[in-house]
């Protein structure tokens, strides 16, 4: 049933990890176990592999990094789904970073083959970027250290350069000495908040996309910040894929090119 699918299973514990192993390997998959985080890391910059099953919690680095490495490592061809013990909010946020599915444990094994199944029949396309998308220069505006750290780690792996600031503080001085292609700017901000942002971003530098996102939204603010001239709005939590999907956008708008034509 699962013949030809590469599979990759990060587990800690060696008796779930055999098992899994033994299981899918029945099923004529064919399987690479890790330990932890880093070793799962070290083995997908080397091998291809169509999904990867993970569990959220790991010896050395969270699982959610494994989703997130993962994704933008391979540019969106590999599926991540989680195999955890963890709670709802716990598997949600697995999610909105990119997991396709998760598997509650105790698992259900046929549930993760009929999920595995499908996988061989309808393998993930992933994000094609051309070398010109590769090398779009991003700035980042986020208070939120954490988020803005995920987000330059997951642009960094999908080819694009990062500028990261925390606030709008030195912005004026920033966009003239550096040129960028595109602005991932935050709503809510220490001092100047990001809609005015937005609206200075706007004037001065009116060729350049600017990705508004926010988790304080709704539709006043996503019209709102479309009034002030947006290219996109996002809400958090939102995936990674769509913010690489976001960004093959502004691409396709640089080159005048309509997405999804």
């Amino acid at each position: 049933m699962l013949s030809g699918l590469r599979v990759l299973v990060v587990e800690d514990v060696p008796a779930i990890r055999t098992l899994i192993r033994a299981f899918l390997e029945l099923e004529g998959a064919a399987v690479i176990e890790a330990g932890t985080a880093r070793e799962a890391l070290a083995v997908a910059a080397t091998c291809d592999f169509d999904v990867v099953l993970t569990d959220l919690v790991l010896p050395d680095v969270p699982g959610e990094a494994v989703i997130t490495h993962i994704r933008a490592l391979s540019r969106g061809r590999t599926a991540v789904a989680v195999l955890s013990g963890a709670g709802p909010h716990a598997l949600s946020v697995a999610l909105t970073l990119g997991a396709e599915r998760v598997f509650r444990k105790p698992l259900a094994w046929e549930e993760i083959v009929a999920y595995l199944a499908e996988r061989t029949r309808h393998p993930a396309d992933g994000l094609v970027a051309t070398e010109t998308e590769k090398s779009m220069r991003v700035l980042i505006i986020e208070d939120d250290a954490a988020m803005r750290a995920l987000l330059r780690d997951v642009l960094e792996r999908a080819g694009h350069r990062v500028v990261e600031r925390g606030d709008g503080v030195g912005l004026p001085a920033l966009i003239e000495q550096e040129p960028f292609d595109a602005v991932v700017l935050d709503k809510e901000m220490p001092g100047v908040n990001g809609l005015d942002l937005l609206a200075f971003l706007r004037q001065r530098l009116p060729a350049v996309p600017v990705i508004f996102i926010t988790a304080f939204g709704g539709r006043p603010v996503a019209e709102e910040a479309a009034r002030r001239g947006a290219f996109s709005y996002l809400e958090k939590p939102f995936r990674v894929d769509t913010i690489l999907d976001t960004l093959a956008a502004v691409h396709m708008y640089r080159i005048g090119v309509e997405p999804g034509s």
